[in-house]
């Protein structure tokens, strides 16, 4: 728990019912996700909100997202809210996090001048018989939604109820979720006397060593749960889909549609490299002209005629004369040609289980290698070359980087000398591709996956031999 959210939760647990958020005649109403709904069944949340004085109702549903979410007609000025979510949001994946902060601060803006509560989704758990891959990933992207929840509640100065923290530090042998994500009787016996205590209507926190609540209690806790909607059961185990959501939060900027490059437009360009030391407008658009001059029918033998002089001048940047090399190899199979040939090493992101396929190649030393990455996984994938020896210590460098916007934007590539080649981010259902020269050194050289979390399992090895005599 960080100082800026101790410092008033001290205060309201030495003085609590002075400083309660609930009064005596406030509406206190319930809004968001399944959590929202089992919050308004418990006893003893409901009769503690009931003696101070105020009236409780509920208006969450099964499924909620942000997206999605609909604010009350009859919500009124003095209303007390306590918005519950992120737990579904959370099952996107974090590359669904930015739009999520994005639609909480639209609700918070369409919302009448209540007083708001921002309530944290709690943690996530390993069940028997789970993925502990798949698992473990969705455990750290509902961490990131609870990030969320607290930044966004500070920056709008609202009070916010930290359950994910508590709970994912409570002591039980049974566990707190019943199904890996809605919480047992167990968990609740931590989760709304710890709300109570954040509202100030109670003078102590709860205690996060939790005693087995005996069976008789359990029995009829799950017997007041039965009645629930499963739609958020199904999400997290895959049964069903999650739904596509309405369009973007933000227009995109109008722009002039480009015109489509065509062949005589791509060999142009190309030409104008294979005379120059100069990249003209970068090698990704080069990269887009070749091709363009690879992919057309029927014109390999032309297509070589342009390509070849890139590939065979020594005078131009490698990295143009590496994407003239890896766009011969796209050519039809057949295609003759005499030339520096690369060597194309494909891997696939391995859905859930967070490895590459394969995760061992062999390239020569100092020739030139290209590696695609296919990810069909839903959870974006990068993939660094480094120097023998420094697969841990560049992992625990991505891992120190943290979840700042700064680590973001660099897309958890640590600045070290140690990292010799990167392929950006590669989104679901998109490939990636790197070119380089492969060392000069013979070695094993570690390749690896730094999106937070991955490294540890995500990550393997380029065997660079003895070039060929």
């Amino acid at each position: 728990m960080t100082p800026i959210q101790l410092a008033p939760l001290v205060l309201l647990a030495s003085t609590a019912m002075a400083d309660s958020l609930i009064m005596p005649g406030d509406r206190v109403v319930l809004l968001g996700d399944q959590f929202a709904v089992e919050l308004a069944d418990r006893e003893s949340f409901v009769s503690t909100i009931e003696a101070a004085g105020a009236t409780m109702e509920s208006r969450g549903r099964c499924g909620a997202e942000s997206a999605t979410f609909v604010i009350p007609g009859d919500l009124e000025q003095d209303d007390v809210v306590l918005l519950c979510l992120g737990m579904i949001d959370s099952l996107r994946g974090d590359r669904h996090l930015d739009r999520f902060k994005i639609e909480l601060e639209g609700i918070l803006e369409r919302m009448p001048a209540n007083q708001v509560v921002l309530v944290s989704p709690v943690p996530l758990e390993v069940e028997a018989g789970d993925d502990p891959v798949l698992a473990s990933n969705r455990a750290i992207a509902v961490g990131l939604f609870a990030d969320a929840v607290r930044t966004t509640a500070h920056r709008n100065q609202l009070h916010f109820i930290d359950l994910h923290g508590p709970l994912r530090h409570a002591e039980s042998l049974e566990g707190i979720a019943r199904d890996g994500m809605h919480l047992d009787a167990n968990g609740w016996s931590i989760a709304d006397r710890e709300i109570l205590w954040q509202l100030g209507l109670r003078a102590e926190p709860p205690d996060l060593r939790i005693s087995p609540v005996t069976p008789s209690h359990a029995t009829a806790h799950d017997e007041a749960i039965a009645r629930f909607e499963t739609i958020e059961v199904d999400l997290y185990s895959g049964k069903v889909g999650l739904p596509p959501l309405p369009g973007s939060t933000k227009s995109p900027p109008v722009e002039n549609e480009p015109e489509a490059m065509t062949w005589d437009s791509a060999l142009a360009c190309v030409q104008r490299a294979a005379g120059t030391n100069d990249d003209h407008d970068g090698v990704d658009s080069l990269r887009s002209c070749m091709d363009v001059l690879a992919g057309a029918t029927g014109r390999s033998e032309e297509a070589l005629a342009a390509l070849v002089p890139i590939a065979d001048n020594a005078e131009l940047p490698m990295e143009v004369r590496l994407a003239a090399m890896a766009a011969i190899e796209d050519l039809p199979a057949g295609a003759a040609v005499e030339t520096a040939r690369m060597q194309t090493v494909k891997i696939t992101a391995v859905p859930v289980k967070m490895t590459y396929d394969p995760n061992r190649f062999e390239v020569t030393a100092g020739e030139p290698v290209r590696i695609l990455l296919e990810n069909p996984d839903a959870q974006p994938h990068n993939l660094l070359v480094c120097a023998p020896g420094s697969l841990r210590s560049i992992g625990e460098a991505s891992e120190a980087m943290g979840t700042t916007a700064e680590a973001r934007a660099s897309e958890w590539v640590p600045d070290s000398p140690r990292v010799l080649h990167v392929m950006p981010m590669v989104s679901q259902g998109e490939v990636g591709e790197v070119r380089f020269i492969a060392p000069a050194r013979p070695g094993r050289y570690p390749i690896i996956c730094t999106y937070p979390g991955h490294w540890r399992m995500m990550n393997g090895v380029m065997l660079v031999r003895s070039s060929r005599p």
